[in-house]
């Protein structure tokens, strides 16, 4: 029997391609822990979506011009995916420990290039149940 069950969450793989101080390719992965979303609250994320991008347009615009913007890309980023990431596995701090969970972790998350675009490429595969994505082929 399936059964109906409010908030739901699962944990999933993040994958994006990084490189090594010693100049080689190398594949990083986390695990994010995803608030499963139902049918309605996934189109508002749709739209919030493309707001976000439109905020961090204009960012970028307002830096060009000489313009002061109160917030950074990876703040906008953080509170856009508040609403989907609620804990993380396999993130560290530089020196080894691992790294809690928090907002601010994951804007410093962000500031790493590759990893908005890979939590919410994750984020499609999680809800789509897409298996291949999760055993990494």
């Amino acid at each position: 029997m399936f059964r109906l069950v409010p908030d739901q969450s699962a944990w999933w793989p993040v994958v994006w391609p990084g490189v090594s101080e010693d100049g080689k390719i190398v594949e990083n992965r986390i695990e994010l822990r995803y608030r499963l979303l139902d049918a309605d609250q996934i189109i508002d994320l749709q739209v919030e979506g493309a707001r976000v991008d439109q905020r961090v347009a204009a960012l970028g615009a307002a830096m060009l011009s000489g313009d002061a913007e109160p917030a950074t890309a990876t703040e906008i980023w953080a509170g856009y995916l508040g609403r989907i990431v609620i804990d993380w596995r396999g993130v560290g701090a530089a020196n080894g420990e691992p790294l809690p969970f928090s907002a601010e972790n994951l804007q410093r998350l962000l500031k790493v290039n590759g990893v908005f675009g890979a939590i919410l490429r994750a984020f499609d595969a999680c809800v789509a149940a897409r298996e291949e994505t999760r055993r990494g082929n």
